[in-house]
C-alpha cells in the first residue's frame, strides 16, 4: 500500500473493522462463515477506497489529457505555454514543504532583499513619542525549489500565500501595525523561472521614536525603523538591501506640517540575545528637522504682538481709565484666543 493510500486510511480502516466485527456477530450459519462474510466485506470495502484514494491523487494533466511531467526537486521544472497557472503551481508545489526555508546549498542561510516605499508620514507625536508610516514593503528571495524552464511569463501565486515559505519578517520597534485590506488584501507574489519570489505589501505601521526635545522648536528628531527576523537565528536567515535600487525611497510629494522632508540614512545590524543567538536586522533612520517658521508664525509672531499691544497701556494717559481698561481687555482675549489655538 501506498503512503497516500495510508494516509486516507486510518479512520477508514476503523469503519471497515466494525463492519467485519458486525458480520461475525451477525453471522447465522456459524462463526467460521461469518469470519469469511467480514473478510469479503473488508476486502470490497479496501479496493473501493484505493479506487477513490487514487481518483484524488492521481497525476494532473494537460488541458488536451496529457499528463503533466513529474516533479524532480532537483531540477527545474520543464514546462510549456498550453499549461495553466493552476496546473504548473500543482506541479511545483507537489513535493514541496513550506515549513522548510530554501536553501541554495545545504546548510546556507537563506538571503532576503528587501526594500521599501514611503507613501506618507502620519502623526509624529511629541507626547507619545511614536510616528506613523504607509509603506509599500517588497521582498525578494530564491527558492530553487520553484525552478522551472520553458514558461515565458512570470507566475502570480498570491493566491497560494499559505502554501510558500515565506520570511517570518516583523519592525522590532514597533507598536501596532495592519495590512491593507480595502478593496482586497493588499499584497502580491509573484514567481519568476529562476525560482525568484517577489513578495510585496501594502503596510501602516506606528513605530517608536525616542525624542530629545531641549532645543524645542529648533530641534532635530532621528527616528529609527528597525527589520528583524523574529524566529530564524543569523546562520538561517540573512537580510540585505536591494542592490539595484534604491533601499528606502520616499513619496517627494508627500508634505509635512512641523518638519521638512525628512532625508534617510540605511544600514545593516545585527542583534545578539543570550537565550536564542543573533539574529540578522536592517535599520532605517529618518533624519526630521522640525520647521522653525510653522512656530515662528503660530507661536512667537502672536506672542510678541500680545506683549507689545500690552505696553500701549502703559503710554496712554492715566486720566484716561476707559481707554486702558479697552487695552487690557483687548489683550486678554488675545492670549486667551493664542491658547485656545495652541492646544486646540
Amino acid at each position: 500500500m501506498t503512503n497516500r493510500e495510508q494516509q486516507a486510511f486510518p479512520t477508514i480502516n476503523l469503519l471497515l473493522s466494525l463492519l467485519l466485527l458486525l458480520a461475525v456477530a451477525g453471522g447465522g450459519n456459524g462463526e467460521e462463515e461469518g469470519f469469511r462474510a467480514g473478510r469479503s466485506l473488508l476486502a470490497a470495502g479496501r479496493n473501493s477506497v484505493t479506487s477513490i484514494v487514487d481518483r484524488k491523487f492521481q497525476q494532473p494533466v494537460h488541458n488536451d489529457g496529457e499528463p503533466l511531467p513529474a516533479r524532480d526537486p532537483n531540477e527545474p521544472l520543464k514546462i510549456s505555454d498550453n499549461l495553466t497557472i493552476e496546473q504548473i503551481a500543482h506541479v511545483l508545489l507537489a513535493n514541496y514543504d513550506n515549513h522548510h526555508r530554501p536553501m541554495k546549498t545545504p546548510g546556507a542561510p537563506t538571503v532576503v532583499e528587501i526594500n521599501m516605499y514611503i507613501q506618507s508620514f502620519g502623526s509624529i507625536s511629541v507626547i507619545d513619542m511614536d510616528y506613523t508610516l504607509d509603506i509599500m514593503l517588497r521582498q525578494k528571495w530564491v527558492d530553487p525549489r520553484l525552478k522551472f524552464t520553458g514558461y515565458q511569463h512570470t507566475l502570480s501565486l498570491s493566491y497560494l500565500k499559505q502554501q510558500i515559505w515565506i520570511p517570518d519578517l516583523f519592525f522590532r520597534n514597533s507598536k501596532y501595525g495592519f495590512l491593507h485590506e480595502i478593496t482586497t488584501p493588499n499584497y502580491l507574489i509573484w514567481l519568476q523561472f529562476d525560482g525568484t519570489i517577489t513578495f510585496s505589501q501594502k503596510l501602516t505601521v506606528k513605530l517608536s521614536c525616542p525624542m530629545q526635545l531641549w532645543n524645542f522648536p529648533m530641534d532635530t528628531q532621528f527616528c529609527p525603523l528597525e527589520i528583524g527576523s523574529y524566529g530564524f537565528p543569523l546562520r538561517d536567515l540573512e537580510f540585505a538591501w536591494m542592490k539595484n535600487r534604491s533601499a528606502v525611497s520616499l513619496n517627494r510629494q508627500m508634505l509635512l506640517n512641523e518638519f521638512e522632508m525628512p532625508s534617510v540614512n540605511t544600514s545593516s545590524c545585527q542583534k545578539a540575545y543570550n537565550a536564542t543567538g543573533q539574529f540578522a536586522c536592517l535599520f532605517v533612520q529618518f533624519k526630521l528637522v522640525r520647521k522653525f517658521g510653522f512656530y515662528l508664525i503660530y507661536t512667537y509672531l502672536p506672542s510678541i504682538l500680545i506683549v507689545t499691544i500690552s505696553w500701549i497701556s502703559f503710554w496712554i494717559d492715566h486720566k484716561s481709565g476707559a481707554r486702558q481698561d479697552y487695552f487690557g481687555a483687548a489683550v486678554d482675549s488675545g492670549t486667551d484666543d493664542a491658547i485656545r489655538s495652541h492646544y486646540a
